[in-house]
């Protein structure tokens, strides 16, 4: 906790689970989070919560964004990761919050429908409906 709450005011952009503010910050709700994280400088905060629908606050504007339905899920295992780099990523191409999010959420569908953390290269999603 010390660790984080010292590293936070250097960050621009936070990307956490839900679950993970609650065990370590105890705060009670999304909302919550997203004032605790504006508290602390954080300008962009995106709470991630399974197949939830992520929760962004962008620099005191509210967004929300559903998941990506998947036909079946093989491993879960680096969706987190490839969400939060695949709205990295979107964010510093020049994408909006919305666009950013359906991007991560589709990086992410994909991710878990693979066994294991590296996903094939050959069928990675296009993303040239949201990129144009």
């Amino acid at each position: 906790r010390e660790t984080f709450e010292a590293i936070l005011p250097c960050c621009d952009t936070v990307f956490v689970g839900l679950d993970e503010l609650v065990a370590i910050h105890a705060v009670s709700s999304r909302e919550a989070g997203h004032n605790y994280l504006a508290e602390q400088g954080v300008n962009e905060s995106v709470i991630r919560s399974g197949g939830e629908p992520c929760s962004i606050q962008s620099y005191g504007q509210d967004f929300e964004s559903p998941a990506e339905a998947v036909a079946k899920v093989i491993d879960t295992t680096a969706a987190g990761d490839s969400f939060s780099a695949a709205y990295f990523l979107a964010r510093n191409s020049g994408c909006d919050v919305p666009d950013a999010a359906r991007i991560a959420h589709r990086m992410a569908a994909y991710v878990i429908a693979h066994k294991g953390a590296i996903a094939p290269l050959e069928a990675m999603p296009v993303f040239d409906d949201i990129l144009v």
